[in-house]
Order: C-alpha cells, then structure tokens, then sequence
C-alpha cells in the first residue's frame, strides 16, 4: 500500500495539499506495481504545496528545464513548479492525473513522453515496462480495465500531444476502491 512507503509518508508529513501537486517521474509505474522502490520521488507542486515546499527550503534552478526545485531528504523528494513547461502547463498536468490510493500520479502518456525525451538507461527500462502493461504490449494480459485503486486508467496511449493550444484540464475523476468491483467509485 502506498501510505506504508517511506518517501509517501514524508510527502504527507509535510503536509502538501493534494489537490496541487502529483507525483511524477517514476512514482505512476511504482504506483501501479510495476517497478520496485523507485529510490526517489518526484513530485510537480502549485499553490499551496509549493508555498508550504518553499517554505521548507528555498527553491533553485532545476535540471533539464527552466522550472524551480525544492530538494528534501538529500535529494530523495524532489518538488518541481513545473514539468517540462514548454509542453505541458503545471494545471493541465495535476487537473488531468490519474488518482491511485488516493495521490495524483501522472498520466501514462506523459511519463512515455518525458522518459522517451530525456532517454537515460533507466527511462529506456521504464519504456519497456510500460510497453509490457499497454494493450498489444508483449507481456499480455492487460484486459483494459482500471488497475485497482485507479481512477481514469485503463487502455493508454503512449502519444504525446503534438503542438497547438494545451487541452482543456480533465475534471478530476472520482477514484475507485481498491476493493470495489470495476465501474463504482470509493464512497
């Protein structure tokens, strides 16, 4: 279960308001079960969680990109104020996550989109993972439905957006119980 991880705790003992942050890097594959520990969490923060992140340690420039960071715990959390903006708006990303035990995680086709940009050994791993989970992927078995404990998974696709106006943001969904039968929500 997600709450027992050490980095999940950490991130709900600082308190962070879930409505604006989601976790991304390899958190949506460790999330699902489809990677082990993942040693390092990612988390993309507004508003109130990046005030209250801020507040903790004073932001600084961020690899890859133009955004800010805040690193806690020697580098094991990392909390971003943006995601690859020049592609996709801080909103859009948490608005339209996928919600799993009850945290934001990004979407599938984001994680595939970034981890294929940056293209380091342990991306091109994680391609192959989610190659293996996708319908059609080589490992089978995916039937399409939800995967426990997710809201709005189900059937991916693994391509970015291309160019034009960002899409409008997903309502978030309700999530499903772990324990429900698919097509109910958790009450």
């Amino acid at each position: 279960m997600l709450r027992e991880d050490r980095l999940i705790r950490e991130i709900v003992r600082i308190g962070l308001c879930r409505d604006d942050f989601v976790i991304a890097g390899s958190g949506p594959l460790y999330a699902r079960g489809w990677i082990d520990d993942p040693s390092d969490l990612d988390i993309v923060a507004r508003g109130a969680a990046w005030s209250a992140a801020t507040r903790l340690v004073p932001p600084a420039d961020a690899p890859y990109s133009t955004v800010q960071r805040v690193v806690l715990r020697e580098g094991q959390i990392e909390i971003f104020d943006g995601w690859f903006p020049e592609r996709w708006h801080v909103d859009e990303l948490i608005d339209g996550a996928d919600l799993i035990q009850g945290f934001r995680f990004l979407r599938l086709d984001v994680v595939s989109w970034y981890k294929a940009h940056l293209n380091r050994e342990r991306d091109r791993e994680h391609l192959a993972i989610m190659a293996a989970h996708r319908p059609g992927g080589t490992a089978g078995g995916h039937d399409g439905r939800p995967a426990p404990g997710v809201a709005g998974a189900g059937p991916w696709t693994g391509a970015p957006r291309t160019g034009g106006p960002p899409p409008a943001p997903r309502a978030p969904e309700r999530e499903r119980r772990a324990d429900a039968p698919v097509g109910t929500s958790a009450r």
